[in-house]
């Protein structure tokens, strides 16, 4: 199993380890941050920086968001903003200028900034890796809950948890779980799609 996967088996909870996720998925250029750190930019505002690493790039800044703001299964938030040399971020030139939220209100308390340079080939792996996915034992078990698709990857832990009642989760990351609405149990295992890049 990853070590991207938290598990708590006692509190039966699981999630992303966020800077494993990051890490795992992305490439942190710390040639930018220290450029940006030379020039006395406030490194607890990542907008400045993203606006400052667009005109030293020639790239322009496309979007900022928050990870809050939507469903996944990260450990902590982060606050971002993307910087590409085409609208079309997925395919050019890419750079998520973050901080990491180390916990209390959302609004506050979030580290210095950080550079990663997106590689175009594994993009789809670092936003597929925000949620958990669900792997059943087999193909019997998956007639029980055919509106999910293989390998369930994109779907929350949160999500699936409105289908089935989660009663155990082994250290291992075997759930143990049942289907609400035929009480059928099942084993189903922790996933995340940073096992495979």
């Amino acid at each position: 199993m990853s070590n991207v996967i938290k598990i708590d088996s006692h509190l039966f909870y699981c999630s992303v380890d966020t800077e494993a996720w990051l890490d795992a998925t992305l490439d942190r250029v710390s040639a930018f941050e220290k450029l940006l750190e030379d020039n006395d930019l406030d490194l607890y505002e990542e907008q400045e920086c993203a606006e400052f690493l667009a005109e030293q790039t020639g790239l322009k800044v496309i979007t900022s968001d928050n990870t809050y703001n939507s469903e996944n299964d990260l450990d902590r938030g982060i606050n971002f903003t993307i910087v590409s040399d085409s609208d079309d971020w997925f395919y050019g030139l890419t750079y998520i200028v973050l901080r990491i939220h180390r916990g209390g209100d959302i609004r506050g308390n979030y580290s210095n900034v950080m550079v990663y340079k997106v590689d175009p080939d594994r993009i789809h792996y670092f936003f597929d890796g925000m949620c958990l996915g669900i792997r059943f034992d087999s193909a019997s078990d998956l007639a029980e809950c055919d509106h999910y698709t293989p390998p369930y990857r994109g779907y929350s832990l949160y999500a699936f948890s409105e289908d089935f009642t989660i009663y155990g989760i082994r250290p291992d990351g075997t759930i143990l779980c049942k289907n609400n609405e035929t009480n059928k149990r099942y084993k189903a295992y922790l996933e995340s799609s940073v096992d495979f890049c």
